[in-house]
């Protein structure tokens, strides 16, 4: 065998080795294996038992489905105005934010996943102060989301200025809760189902709403300011990664995203 040749093999195992030495993706907790009190192993296997009957629906104000899913499941809000608490579920802000917070989410993914640098901020081409690698996003000592809660505001930019609602969602910080927490803000599904796959992601996702009162203050809108959480899915880790780039990681959650519906 000439050296040329040996050399054109050589660097094609070499090649193929490269392609598994990649840094392996960190597996979440599947929903099966949280543990917690008896109020929160019901809250689990609710939860399952939606992904498994297909209680998922696609977050859209126009999915009356889930609009009264949350007009039950938030059925104790009382809003500071005075008003009913439709203005904040039958207000479109109110969906379009989830999209964009699970797009966001996963752009962090995509970046962890891909081995790049971390941003100042959960979305995608957000400008970054750190030359740190994004690591495992809640459960890593060293993620800025293990002391921190991943979280977005929305509306944001120019689409701010005529809202009447303001919305913050979140997943707590990893060091808030055990990884075995039913509260603990990202599991893997471990659920097979006609609409999801078994190792698709289970978001915890927490939001709080704002209104500008007329000193241009930006006040709780709910009695008490209670961080109120639901149940979204959206594609694997192992999808995120693989798409071309954050933008698109983040369109793939934002067009994706479901919400899980436990009673029905």
């Amino acid at each position: 065998m000439s050296f040329k040749k040996f050399a054109t093999i050589a660097l094609a195992v070499s090649a193929t080795l490269s392609s598994f030495s990649a840094h392996a993706l960190h597996s979440y907790t599947e929903l099966s294996k949280v543990k917690g009190t008896e109020k929160q192993l019901i809250l689990r296997n609710n939860v399952i038992g939606a992904i498994k009957r297909g209680h998922t629906y696609k977050v859209d104000v126009n999915n009356k489905d889930l609009v009264e899913y949350y007009k039950t499941h938030f059925y104790s809000m009382k809003l500071v105005t005075g008003e009913s608490k439709y203005r904040i579920l039958d207000d479109p802000q109110f969906y379009k934010g989830q999209q964009d917070f699970a797009g966001q989410t996963c752009a962090v993914l995509f970046r962890y996943g891909n081995e790049l640098t971390e941003s100042s901020t959960a979305g995608f081409g957000a400008s970054s102060n750190s030359n740190d690698q994004e690591q495992t996003p809640l459960y890593a000592t060293g993620s800025q989301y293990y002391k921190d809660p991943l979280e977005t505001e929305w509306p944001r930019g120019k689409k701010r200025e005529n809202a009447k609602n303001l919305y913050k969602f979140f997943l707590y910080p990893g060091k808030k809760f055990d990884k075995t927490s039913i509260f603990f803000g990202l599991h893997q599904s471990g659920v097979v189902s006609r609409k999801h796959h078994s190792n698709d992601l289970v978001l915890t996702m927490n939001h709080q709403s704002y209104y500008i009162n007329y000193k241009d203050q930006q006040k709780p809108l709910v009695d008490g300011d209670p961080a109120l959480y639901s149940f979204l899915i959206v594609p694997s880790l192992g999808t995120i990664v693989k798409q071309a780039n954050e933008q698109a990681a983040y369109d793939l959650c934002h067009d994706n995203v479901e919400a899980i519906v436990p009673h029905r």
